[in-house]
């Protein structure tokens, strides 16, 4: 079964260590995404923990495989990059952001393919 077709967790069950929607094995945790954007408190979850959900979907579009079956540090820095961008798309930063992005997709789908 992929991951869209798994059941969605209540956005109250959620734990701060655990990870965001546990059924999804998304990429970051609740957690991992606050601390990226640099946000303190429960205020953005909401918006947070659609960006973090919407993030395995893409990167397996834009490198051509799945990167929540194992951890991989690489896909999880991307994954940080990504949502500091989708979070905050009017930053002074996001042209080098999209950049470092687009660096890192690069190497992601290169390793993608020598993975057969």
């Amino acid at each position: 079964m992929s991951w869209p077709d798994k059941k969605i967790e209540v956005y109250s069950m959620l734990s701060a260590s655990q990870p965001v929607g546990v059924e999804d094995r998304l990429i970051l945790t609740i957690e991992e995404a606050r601390e990226a954007l640099r946000i303190d408190g429960e205020d953005n979850d909401t918006i947070i923990i659609s960006l973090v959900r919407a993030i395995p979907a893409y990167l397996q579009i834009t490198t051509g495989r799945s990167w929540i079956e194992e951890y991989n540090p690489l896909a999880k820095v991307a994954a940080k990059f990504i949502l500091q961008l989708w979070y905050y798309p009017q930053s002074e930063d996001a042209v080098r952001i999209q950049r470092t992005i687009d660096t890192l997709l690069m190497t992601l789908a290169a390793e993608a393919r020598s993975m057969g």
